[in-house]
């Protein structure tokens, strides 16, 4: 049978209807902002510690397999991330799935609004942990990164399947800036500057301030800091001068 609780307001309910076999929560008919339905989890703790769970809402399938199949699947639950007080009540929000347990955390939203994915104690507003894809094999999508200059960025474009680095004035330059950065210097095998599946070809910093040219793991052309340019191949060297 049906049963309805009714609440203060006119028109604001919970109900369960055996017709769709499911339990419905109804605000208010008044026209405002605050007339919907809503579901509070509490705690009565009277000291509540960072860590400590708020609330928690379960997904499971009791009348599966006792091992796994019955086991909690998925839950999202509320986590306080400090100890409440009349100044505080700092929580986060916890996504939790399961594969062949009971249901880990995969996701958290913490109180300042930053996401980590794969990551518990996200560094910034969005932290994945992890390989990050952006469409599929053949099907892509438009990335765009923006810098702090107006017109600045760098963007992914599909329909081209170029990578663009377009810039506004910058250090008085108006062409985009691409950098190549490693704490220490490159090899012969692992050049920083490569061609996919070909790695000991390309460009590279064999030291500070020098650029070298590398085929087949070879470094065939060098040029030093004072502009001499060092030649493997031949085994000579010549100094290059400007006009």
């Amino acid at each position: 049978h049906d049963v309805i609780f009714y609440g203060d307001a006119a028109g604001a309910l919970a109900m369960w209807d055996t017709s769709e076999n499911a339990l419905f929560v109804r605000g208010a008919s008044a026209d405002a902002v605050g007339s919907s339905g809503r579901i509070v989890l509490q705690t009565n703790q009277p000291a509540v510690a960072d860590g400590d769970i708020i609330g928690r809402i379960d997904w499971n399938a009791p009348a599966e397999h006792a091992t796994d199949g019955n086991e909690v699947a998925a839950s999202i639950w509320a986590e306080a991330d400090d100890t409440f007080a009349a100044d505080n009540n700092s929580a986060e929000l916890v996504f939790a799935t399961g594969a062949s347990e009971i249901a880990v955390e995969k996701m958290r939203l913490t109180h300042d609004g930053e996401l980590g994915i794969g990551v518990a104690t996200p560094a910034s507003l969005l932290h994945v942990a992890g390989t990050v894809q952006v469409g599929v094999d053949d099907t892509g999508h438009d990335v765009k990164f923006f810098g702090d200059t107006a017109g600045s960025y760098a963007f992914w474009d599909t329909s081209a399947d170029t990578w663009f680095v377009e810039a506004g004035v910058i250090s008085g330059q108006t062409t985009g800036d691409f950098s190549m950065q490693s704490s220490a210097p490159a090899t012969v095998g692992n050049c920083t500057y490569a061609f996919k599946d070909d790695s000991n070809t390309g460009m590279m910093r064999p030291g500070a301030d020098q650029l070298a040219l590398v085929t087949a793991g070879v470094n065939r052309l060098m040029i030093d800091d004072s502009g001499r340019t060092v030649s493997y191949t031949h085994l000579r060297a010549h100094e290059t001068r400007g006009n």
